[in-house]
């Protein structure tokens, strides 16, 4: 259960701005209703004086006047008062109380909000004077003044002051908003700062607030970070040496015997990665009498002279990889490359090994030789280093420098392996015209409590009525350049079978390394992801790690389209290849397959298990899922869930079966 709910807070700069503005808003409110309050009872009290004003007038001019039954003089005087328009009623009264003249306002609609008059409640009050002649009293003057014209001058007052009120309030909130926002625009970078903390990237400090307390607060954060980094740094180092020691030799860095042998098995084990290819044999002979000649640094450095020189060659050839396997005999082993090429590369090594100072100055013609053989199906490590060890052994049975091509008995030779091969290139062509791919899934479980991580989409193609898996037939594609096509065929395929189905599985596509160098490709699937979006939350895409050394830009710009359309990113056969794992802070995967070289005999080799329990904790702190790929064993797994693997997938947990999408 998680006990930790995602409450949306408030922003310290909004609660300020919010408390702040009430505050504001509470005495500019209270000042305005102050002086409207004050106006209202000066405006009524100068009411009451108006009317008793004129009140008392009248009542001395009533009085100053001589006695007319008529009372047509009274009329007349209280006519030129009332027709001012400033009272609403005047009236004269005889002394028994009756009512002789009165002139009234009739009730008109003076403009003003009945709410408003209904606040404001100006009193009615009525002026009085007496009308004498000597000590009678002839009558009594009642005078009460026209609200309305203080109405009108109250309502006008309001609304003048409402308009004032709201331009305080909202220039005072804009110059409080733009103030909170400069003095605490700090404490958005100290959250951005801590958010790229948690996902382990340290790049981003802060400048020196100008307050006291947040210069203290972001000074503190920033030297954390650069802390952190430094740790990080060291565990990525540390993991990354862990790997050079047990895989590289320590003076060419090149992999070594063991290195190289479990790469190589783990490629020949997943033949969709390298089933087509030649493996070399590299040998300086006599090199104990290279060390006698010339001292050991001299020796030395001719090493160092072959490992560069080999590398220059292999760069060539996408995937390849070279070992310095003990002395000064060397391998290689050159990922679907056809025979030709191979031999093209023995030819062009022989001719630069030969060409090195210590080997031509020593006049002797069998310093090299060098041996290769292909990779047939079903090869095991073993038999491909017996067979190019043999063509090695007869080069240099000829007594002079060269190179042989291993050479089956009984076989046909040069021109069986082209008729394969014609064969393969026509079947693959017309899969790729009939779309004719058949999906397997293979179930990856989590190692907790065994739930449905996701599943892994397989390829297979009928071949002469048999099913066919893609360790067999990909190899081929990649040696006539179709992988690219089937990586689209099948990106196509599954996304449209997601798109029509009700099920809510999560699947993981492969994109091999050639797609990813494509540069078409990358436009096409984008164009893809954008007609599929609603099915890409179900998707992760797998890339093998050595692509990390050519296309990481384009995986950059596919993780922000995953993080824009929400499918997955992960990185597989993770280990094996020679990248600096910093890349993990760059390129943000959700997921890492380990290579199955790491998995196999995991129980039995504690190397692995360390190198295993560092990379689950690298990938652990940055939320990155870990997958143990190829377990077939039950020691491998009980192994593996101890060192802390998320899931795992292989025989063991689950065989491939028909897709159910």
């Amino acid at each position: 259960m998680n006990m930790h709910k995602t409450i949306k807070k408030r922003s310290l700069k909004q609660l300020v701005l919010v408390s702040v503005g009430a505050l504001v808003l509470f005495l500019v409110g209270l000042s305005a209703s102050l002086n409207f309050a004050n106006t209202r009872i000066y405006i009524d009290q100068q009411l009451a004086r108006y009317s008793m004003d004129a009140a008392t007038f009248l009542g001395l001019a009533l009085s100053s006047q001589k006695d007319d039954e008529s009372n047509v003089a009274k009329e007349r005087m209280i006519d030129s008062i009332f027709d001012s328009g400033d009272y609403a009623s005047i009236e004269f009264r005889a002394p028994d109380g009756r009512v002789v003249v009165q002139r009234a306002l009739s009730s008109e609609d003076s403009g003003v909000p009945r709410w408003f008059l209904s606040r404001i409640k100006l009193s009615d009050f009525v002026g009085h004077a007496k009308v004498m002649s000597g000590w009678t009293q002839l009558g009594s003057v009642h005078v009460q003044a026209n609200p309305a014209l203080a109405e009108k001058e109250l309502w006008s007052l309001f609304k003048s002051q409402f308009v004032l009120f709201l331009s305080v309030l909202s220039i005072g909130l804009s110059i409080l908003y733009l103030l909170l926002r400069k003095l605490l625009s700090p404490l958005s970078q100290l959250e951005f700062q801590a958010h790229r903390i948690a996902s382990r990237a340290f790049d981003q400090l802060i400048d020196p607030p100008a307050t006291r307390e947040l210069d203290a607060v972001v000074r503190s954060m920033n030297e954390m970070s650069v802390k952190l980094k430094r740790v990080f740094d060291e565990q990525l180092d540390d993991i990354e040496r862990l790997r050079d020691q047990s895989r590289k030799d320590a003076l060419t860095g090149l992999f070594n015997r063991e290195g190289f042998d479990s790469r190589l098995k783990s490629d020949l084990t997943d033949r969709s990665v390298s089933g087509v290819g030649v493996l070399v044999l590299v040998m300086v002979n006599d090199f104990g009498q290279i060390n006698i000649d010339h001292g050991r640094q001299k020796a030395d450095d001719f090493l160092l002279s072959v490992a560069e020189l080999l590398r220059n060659i292999a760069v060539e050839y996408r995937g390849a990889y070279i070992s310095r396997r003990t002395g000064a005999q060397f391998s290689i082993f050159l990922p679907g490359v056809s025979v030709d090429d191979a031999e093209n590369l023995a030819q062009r090594v022989l001719s630069k090994l030969l060409g090195l100072t210590i080997l031509r100055q020593a006049l002797r013609d069998d310093w090299v030789n060098i041996g290769l053989a292909s990779v047939n199906e079903a090869e095991t490590v073993a038999s491909l280093f017996s067979k190019t060890d043999l063509a090695l052994r007869q080069s240099q049975e000829k007594g002079v420098s060269g190179w042989r091509r291993y050479v089956s008995e009984g076989s046909e030779g040069f021109s069986e392996e082209v008729r394969q091969a014609n064969h393969w290139q026509k079947i693959l062509q017309e899969v790729l015209a009939s779309n004719q791919i058949t999906f397997y899934e293979q179930s990856v479980r989590s190692l907790i409590d065994h739930s449905l991580s996701h599943k892994q989409v397989l390829s297979r193609i009928e071949v002469d009525g048999q099913l066919v898996v893609a360790a067999t037939f990909l190899p081929m594609a990649k040696r006539f350049g179709l992988m690219v096509l089937f990586d689209q065929l099948v990106v196509e395929l599954v996304l449209s079978a997601l798109a029509s189905s009700d099920s809510q599985e999560h699947y993981n596509i492969t994109l091999s390394e050639a797609a990813i160098a494509d540069e078409v490709f990358m436009q096409w699937l984008t164009q893809q992801l954008e007609k599929h979006r609603t099915v890409l939350t179900r998707v992760t895409f797998e890339v093998p790690e050595h692509a990390l050394g050519f296309g990481e830009g384009v995986l950059l710009k596919l993780c922000d389209l995953g993080r824009k359309w929400g499918f997955g990113l992960c990185i597989d056969r993770f280990g094996v290849s020679s990248i600096p794992f910093s890349y993990l802070q760059r390129v943000k995967v959700t997921a890492l397959k380990i290579d199955p070289s790491f998995i196999r005999n995991i129980h039995l080799n504690q190397e692995n298990q360390f190198f295993l329990r560092a990379a689950v904790q690298i990938a652990h702190s940055q939320n990155i899922q870990v997958v143990a790929i190829g377990v077939e064993t039950e020691d491998e797994l009980a192994m593996i869930r101890e060192i802390g693997v998320d899931a795992a997938t292989g025989y063991i947990v689950q065989r491939p079966t028909l897709a159910q999408f």
